[in-house]
């Protein structure tokens, strides 16, 4: 009926249900392990600076122009986000394909992604007034905000108006590509209402610009530095199963918290 009643991830012995389902032998909610508690604030932060404690000799997180690790050593990990662009500069032919690539999940110039593309930026005048558009688009047309999906592929949401971030990302992904804006999916945690959780957003390449944070679970666009990432790339299934896994080392002793951060002012 739509519903994930249980996951598992063999490689690393993991097994988990969705709260409420029936026990099938599960260990944990998967839920409960993998967010944490942080602070609150009033408005978006200009930086934040996140510690990752984890058990594993290293703990890789992807760097560029948005964040950087500060600190590494045994058990733990200090890395500073910053808002702004991810990764700056063009791309190349390969990448760019890469990027724009249709899959199962993202069946980039379908009739009905294409039809609800253009008519959703109808009359706008630039890059960024497209993107936002749809990020606006997305937002308000998944009206039934859940966790109850699988991972559901791009028309499957346009249709249910159902899903969580993921479901989110992956619509905005899709229309984007079918524009012709190259996109990527970044995975990792939100800080948000008092917590530290895992979360799906994008990131849009936007000519001599860059890779651009965009995030329609919360209608950003850019998104604010409230946002860890800890894997990107793609509905492939090859990049599919490396985010995957990256994703499932939170379910491994790993905790994170918020070190500091600053408002828009540099006020901490």
């Amino acid at each position: 009926r739509g519903f994930t009643v249980s996951s598992q991830t063999p490689a690393l012995g993991l097994e988990a249900r969705r709260p409420g389902g029936s026990d099938l032998g599960t260990r944990f909610d998967v839920l409960k392990i993998s967010s944490w508690r942080a602070p609150s604030w009033n408005k978006a932060p200009a930086w934040v600076r996140y510690r990752i404690t984890h058990q594993a000799p290293t703990f890789d997180v992807p760097e560029d122009d948005r964040q950087h690790v500060v600190t590494r050593g045994p058990g733990g990990t200090v890395v500073e986000v910053r808002e702004g662009i991810s990764k700056k500069g063009n791309l190349s032919d390969v990448d760019r394909k890469r990027h724009l690539q249709s899959t199962l999940y993202e069946p980039v110039g379908d009739h009905a992604l294409l039809e609800v593309a253009r008519f959703q930026t109808k009359g706008t005048r630039s890059d960024e007034e497209k993107i936002r558009r749809l990020v606006q688009f997305v937002y308000k047309h998944i009206a039934n905000k859940n966790l109850d999906q699988a991972y559901a592929p791009a028309l499957t949401t346009l249709k249910s108006r159902s899903g969580d971030c993921t479901e989110h990302a992956v619509l905005l992904s899709a229309l984007l590509r079918t524009l012709g804006f190259p996109t990527r999916l970044a995975d990792g945690v939100v800080v948000t209402n008092g917590a530290i959780a895992y979360h799906q957003w994008v990131e849009v390449f936007q000519p001599n610009v860059g890779f651009v944070p965009a995030d329609p679970s919360f209608g950003q666009f850019p998104a604010d530095a409230a946002r860890l990432k800890l894997a990107e790339g793609g509905t492939a299934p090859d990049e599919m199963l490396k985010m995957g896994l990256a994703a499932a080392r939170l379910l491994q002793g790993v905790s994170i918290e918020v070190v500091s951060f600053a408002g828009q002012d540099g006020t901490p």
